[in-house]
């Protein structure tokens, strides 16, 4: 609806803009914007469904406002070989390297039937549980050379949330306890920026367990 109305309304572009802009240079943003709603996701396999909150609008613009603002601090936060944080295409083009990579495999075999191809996909169960809201401010203004206008949002985000759960006849508040919030557009960026060098380190040591190996194999999956 808000995209629809930038396009429609050129008066009403103007005014969100003047508003998103006097929000940000005052360091105020108004806590019914980090209101949210949950709903929950059944999983195959799994008992329990998985939560997901859908933001308030306003809350999803600011933070891609902000990401705009912060971008060279999120490129030097996040590696270049995670192509699926905050680039164009990134999905799109993890999908194409590992065909690509198995291509050039089929190619390989031919020639040394001994190749192998090794190909490691992590996922840390918990994740946005482990680290602390202290933590990512921190890495944010130290590592990544912020300025003080991201840092200032996610403080107030983080102190502020306020999350209910819908029914027809009734709505439940909900005490989040998640550490680092999963429900706006900077969540991936942040939870990339905290965990860079935790997959650096798995995947170094991933990769010299198959380097080691007496028998080769084409393919390991292996799940801790």
């Amino acid at each position: 609806m808000t995209k629809r109305l930038c396009r429609q309304l050129h008066r009403f572009l103007k005014l969100l803009y003047e508003f998103s802009n006097v929000m940000i240079q005052a360091n105020f943003y108004p806590q019914c914007f980090f209101s949210g709603t949950i709903i929950g996701l059944n999983k195959h396999g799994k008992v329990e469904s998985r939560p997901i909150s859908i933001p308030e609008p306003f809350d999803e613009l600011i933070s891609k406002t902000i990401a705009k603002i912060e971008r060279q601090a999120y490129n030097k936060g996040i590696p270049e070989t995670l192509n699926g944080e905050g680039k164009a295409w990134g999905g799109e083009k993890i999908i194409a390297l590992i065909y690509s990579a198995n291509d050039l495999q089929k190619i390989t075999c031919q020639h040394n039937p001994d190749s192998e191809l090794i190909i490691i996909q992590t996922d840390i169960i918990g994740a946005f549980n482990q680290f602390k809201k202290s933590q990512l401010l921190n890495k944010l203004q130290n590592d990544c050379d912020t300025s003080e206008i991201g840092p200032n949002f996610f403080h107030q985000s983080f102190a502020k949330p306020k999350i209910h759960h819908f029914f027809r006849e009734q709505v439940i508040p909900i005490n989040q306890t998640i550490e680092i919030p999963q429900s706006n557009s900077l969540s991936p960026s942040n939870f990339a920026i905290m965990a860079a060098q935790l997959m650096k380190n798995l995947n170094i040591e991933k990769f010299s367990d198959f380097e080691y190996r007496e028998v080769a194999a084409s393919i390991g999956n292996f799940i801790e």
